[in-house]
């Protein structure tokens, strides 16, 4: 039984946006996950399971420490029935969930925050800064040309009049 955290100081609001880059994540963790893969709920009420296929939101009772909130956006685990473990070995699901303030909130065991910790959020928050960037830039018109440099993505918009 593992414990869950969020992740502070992450603001992803855009949930198509987020899927987008967790789905276009090219290398390292997660770089496996396909459109099948991740679970998106539009009205929030994904469970999150545990590597024993507890539902971790009525398992645990708000406020234990292995409590998860029902989430929009799930990657499943090696407990969540139906769906193929892509997070990993005996994992739990990997969730984001909508607080208060709109924002979509990362939520993390303890246990798979040893691979999904604060280097792969902020991969991840690159990412999606990338695909809500390309997005609003393409529907104002603007080119978008992508382009990695040292290790970086570079990006130049550009739009004639």
């Amino acid at each position: 039984m593992s414990a869950y955290q969020e992740y502070d100081g992450i603001q992803f609001t855009d949930r198509e946006a987020l899927v987008e880059a967790l789905r276009s994540l090219e290398e390292g963790v997660g770089s496996q996950w396909t459109e099948d893969s991740i679970i998106v709920s539009k009205d929030g009420t994904q469970p999150l399971y545990g590597y024993r296929g507890d539902n971790r939101n009525t398992t645990y009772q708000k406020g234990h420490a292995s409590h998860a909130p029902l989430a929009e956006i799930c990657i499943p685990g090696s407990g969540h029935k139906g769906k193929l473990n892509v997070v990993g070995g005996a994992s739990n699901d990997i969730g984001f969930y909508r607080a208060d303030d709109g924002s979509l909130v990362p939520v993390v065991s303890n246990y798979d925050s040893s691979r999904y910790n604060e280097c792969w959020m902020n991969g991840l928050k690159a990412k999606y800064l990338e695909v809500v960037i390309t997005q609003k830039a393409k529907k104002q018109g603007y080119k978008v040309n992508k382009k990695k440099v040292n290790g970086k993505m570079k990006m130049t918009l550009s739009r004639w009049r």
